[in-house]
This record gives structure tokens, C-alpha cells and sequence, in this order.
């Protein structure tokens, strides 16, 4: 009986949650109107060829209010400005980027900005997946999609949202809990794969990502936490163990699609013509007090209505 009420009271579905909205202030905003931008990001002489992230001219560059962000885009295709949204594709038979996969995707350039362990931050995108998009992963591949924490150093990525296979959205939170390897990702390493949501639940249907966090250790007392909410909805929420890598270097990337294994399109088939693409309507980076950032006791929200898959870990 035990049992039972501990499952029903982790994974209830609880009408009428707050939705938490970011305060403090407001370090950056992707600004879809700067002429820089699209200037940049629309302007490059041709759709054929690959420009790194150092070009100043297609590669990068630096917004009204003196902030740089990087373009990472096997060519012009993978990224295009419009009046209100920033269109993010990968196709078949696009330009090596050096990496041997389509990638497309924008970042803070060059440590622009890192996640200081002594801070709160919100990171919030707002997007879908737009009309004509199939899924075409097979298997056990997945993508990375939207946003995600790179490290500097670490190489498997601290956390980011991907989409799997059989459709479901899931979020992968990388972290040392110092226990051994797992996936082969590095000693001590740990993966928490958590769906919550869909590809048809994103299909032409924008929603709101709001990760707010703080890194650390970890340690007893030291109050580090990784919250996920969706539409203003907690859908994942832990506040024990090291949050982060372990070398504190961490930066975001967003608006992206990261095809590392050229499962969802192939960049050496010129025939085929498969094509995926993500709408970005917004990226915010927030640092946030400590009583606006979290719920000491966040409500629950699955990806399946009442069918609630959320991972919960609290000290």
C-alpha cells in the first residue's frame, strides 16, 4: 500500500501548476530584426559552400548590442532569417562542414557566454517543428533538436533535447556521478534519457523550453538543480548530484539540428532529397534570483497527459 501512494503521489498529474515565468535580467536575446544578423545569416554568396564559424564575413556576427554569435551550418541553407522566426535545415548532399554530418545550429561565439556556477540561469526557446517535416530516423538514432549545454572540454553533450526514432522528444542530462562509465561516454559519466514530448505534439504546434539551473558539485548543502518545464509545466527536476561537466566550461547552442550520425538525412546522397527543418520563434538567456528560479515542491507534468514518465530526484 506503500508502495502504491508513493507512485501515485510522485507521478499525480496536478491541475492548475503556475506557470514560472524567468525574471532578473535579461543577459541576451537572440534579436531576429538585427540588420547584422541578417546580413550574416541571409546574405551568403551562394548555397553550395561551407564558411567555418571563424569567417567574420558568413560564419559570425555581432548584434547591435555588441554580442557575437556563431553560425554553425554546413552552407547558407541551413539557416535563414524571416520577418519573425529563424528557419534551421538539414538536407541530403549538403557541403562537408568537416565533421562529416549535417549540423545546423547558433551559439554564443567564442565562450561569449558560460555558465558561472555561482549564478541561476533560465535558457528559454520557443519554436516547433514546421509543416512537411518527417522523421526519418530508423533504429536507435536520434538527433539533437532545439537547444542544448555544450561543454568546452567534455565531449558527449552536458544536456540537450533530442528526437528519437519512434518520435518521442527526450531530454539527456549528462552528468559525473562519479560511479564508473556509462555508454562509453567517459569515467563516470551517467546519462538520464527522460521523454517529455513528442514529434507529433511539436508538429506546427510551438512550444515554450524553459531550462533553469544552477551547476555544481553537488555536495550536501550545495544547492545545485536542473529544472525543465514545458508550456510553464515541470517535466523534469533534479537537485542531487553534479549538475554540469566537470570542468565548468559549459555554453549553450540553439536553434538546432545536430545529425551526428547522418541518420535523419545523409550528406553524401545527392539524389534522394530528404530534408528536416526546426522553427525558432525565440532564445532567451536569463540570470535569475534564487526565488524567482525554482518551486520548492515543482508540480509534475508528463509528456502522455496522466501517463506521467517524469524522473524525479530530490536530496
Amino acid at each position: 500500500m506503500k508502495k502504491i501512494l508513493f507512485a501515485v503521489i510522485v507521478c499525480l498529474l496536478v491541475l492548475g501548476a503556475k506557470a514560472q515565468i524567468p525574471g532578473g535580467t535579461l543577459l541576451y536575446n537572440f534579436d531576429m530584426s538585427d540588420a547584422n544578423a541578417i546580413t550574416a545569416i541571409n546574405g551568403e554568396p551562394d548555397s553550395v559552400s561551407f564558411y567555418p564559424e571563424s569567417n567574420t564575413s558568413w560564419g559570425q556576427f555581432t548584434d547591435a548590442n555588441g554580442v557575437t554569435y556563431g553560425l554553425q551550418r554546413n552552407c547558407s541553407i541551413g539557416l535563414h532569417l524571416y520577418t519573425n522566426y529563424l528557419l534551421s535545415t538539414i538536407k541530403d548532399g549538403m557541403p562537408d562542414n568537416g565533421d562529416g554530418y549535417g549540423r545546423s545550429e547558433v551559439t554564443l561565439y567564442g565562450y561569449e557566454f558560460t555558465i558561472d556556477t555561482n549564478h541561476i540561469y533560465t535558457l528559454e526557446w520557443k519554436g516547433y517543428l514546421p509543416v512537411g517535416d518527417t522523421n526519418y530516423l530508423t533504429s536507435w538514432y536520434s538527433i539533437l533538436l532545439a537547444m542544448q549545454i555544450h561543454g568546452g572540454t567534455q565531449v558527449p553533450t552536458v544536456w540537450g533535447l533530442n528526437l528519437g526514432s519512434d518520435g518521442s522528444i527526450y531530454s539527456g542530462d549528462v552528468y559525473d556521478d562519479y560511479s564508473g562509465t556509462d555508454y562509453g561516454k567517459g569515467p563516470g559519466l551517467y546519462t538520464v534519457n527522460d521523454t517529455i514530448g513528442t514529434f507529433s505534439g511539436w508538429y506546427n504546434t510551438p512550444h515554450t523550453i524553459r531550462v533553469t539551473l544552477k551547476e555544481g558539485k553537488g555536495y550536501p548543502g550545495q544547492d545545485a538543480f536542473f529544472h525543465i518545464q514545458i508550456d510553464g509545466h515541470t517535466v523534469y527536476y533534479r537537485n542531487s548530484g553534479q549538475v554540469g561537466s566537470s570542468y565548468w566550461d559549459d555554453y549553450v547552442k540553439f536553434g538546432g539540428l545536430y545529425d551526428w550520425n547522418n541518420a535523419m538525412v545523409d550528406i553524401t546522397n545527392y539524389t534522394r532529397g530528404r530534408r528536416f527543418s526546426l522553427v525558432t520563434d525565440s532564445y532567451k538567456v536569463y540570470q535569475v534570483t534564487a526565488d524567482l528560479a525554482d518551486d520548492a515542491s515543482p508540480t509534475y507534468y508528463g509528456p502522455f497527459g496522466l501517463n506521467c514518465k517524469c524522473t524525479i530526484k530530490q536530496k
